[in-house]
């Protein structure tokens, strides 16, 4: 990885969009290959806290049928009981797998995040003075603390719930067709327009987040020009001046 980063060009300041998202995607996975057999496991223990509390409510639903056959005739308590206890068993194995992938997934995002920090720092190492010239020291900082982290945690929320979302969509769709057809057709006509909104959506908001991210290294790079040389602001009575470009760039 060491290797292929010193290949790179410098990094580019502006905030523009990328050209290089298969290149990117690429040493994003080599990044997760490292620890593949933590979202293997992290996976597999989505998938299976996905199925059991999909079980959960089927078992409700027999126990809700023991209840109203119980109305009107006997009831069993006794099935109602193990019903109930198997269902409680499930829910409870669902949580220690949820708990399981998000230790995982949390421990791969750490390492990743950190993985990322080692390499980028070797990168500004090897880059030329003129880089730093051109670049502010906050939007550097902003690089490799900010930015790492937010990988990070979009992996933690988000890589390791895909399969056990496929799983999920799958097993409630099977169950509502089993239910009613249309009501079923009805559902997943609601949820592809949903999401063609949200796909929509993230197109027209992938300009604000850029613009966002641009907006913070500018605001760190002040910040921490200003307190480096808050002595220098001070003798030559900056302060004036130097809040009012934080409250330009903050607005």
């Amino acid at each position: 990885m060491s290797e292929k980063l010193k290949k790179t060009k410098p990094i580019d300041p502006s905030p523009g969009k990328s050209t290089h998202t298969a290149h990117t995607l690429r040493t994003f996975f080599q990044y997760v290959g490292r620890k593949k057999w933590l979202l293997i496991l992290a996976s597999l223990c989505s998938i299976l806290a996905s199925l059991l509390n999909l079980v959960g409510p089927e078992l409700l639903r027999r126990i809700t049928d023991l209840i109203t056959a119980g109305i009107t005739g006997q009831m069993d308590l006794a099935a109602v009981r193990e019903t109930s206890i198997l269902m409680a068993v499930c829910y409870l194995i669902a949580f220690f797998f949820s708990y399981g992938e998000g230790f995982c997934m949390l421990g791969l995002a750490q390492s990743i995040a950190k993985r990322m920090r080692s390499d980028i720092a070797g990168k500004l190492n090897r880059l030329p003075l003129r880089y730093y010239d051109t670049s502010s020291n906050g939007d550097i900082l902003s690089r490799v603390t900010n930015d790492a982290d937010t990988i990070g945690d979009n992996l933690n929320q988000s890589f390791s719930s895909l399969a056990a979302g496929v799983i999920q969509l799958i097993v409630v769709l099977v169950l509502m067709l089993m239910t009613n057809v249309l009501l079923t057709i009805t559902s997943v006509l609601t949820s592809l327009f949903g999401m063609a909104l949200i796909s929509y959506m993230m197109v027209k908001t992938q300009t604000f987040f850029r613009a966002q991210q641009k907006g913070l290294g500018d605001i760190d790079g002040l910040v921490e020009e200003i307190y480096t040389a808050h002595e220098v602001v001070h003798s030559f009575n900056g302060e004036a001046e130097a809040c009012r470009r934080f409250n330009v760039l903050n607005n």
